[in-house]
């Protein structure tokens, strides 16, 4: 990779490619904290997992060979069955 030294490792839980992006979802099953509304959990949620999501897009563009904008990621929180989409 061109990022620099190391090894990345991590499993993606699913890509899906429907034509025109790649879509990185990754399954979360953490739950609400006791004093936590939904909007706070997904805040925290989505910041909790931005860098590991972004990784994940970057390991994807190095093998697919195709542009940042081309793929699109977020986690789907089970225990409130919400989508969220991690933007940069």
């Amino acid at each position: 990779m061109a990022r620099g030294y190391g090894i990345y490792s991590g499993n993606i839980d699913r890509i899906i490619y429907d034509g025109e992006f790649y879509w990185i979802i990754d399954y979360k099953t953490n739950q609400k904290q006791r004093d936590e509304n939904n909007k706070k959990f997904e805040q925290r949620m989505a910041e909790d997992y931005r860098l590991q999501l972004t990784a994940y897009a970057g390991m994807l563009k190095d093998l697919k060979e195709c542009r940042a904008d081309d793929i699109k990621k977020g986690i789907y929180l089970t225990s409130i069955h919400k989508w969220i989409e991690i933007n940069d």
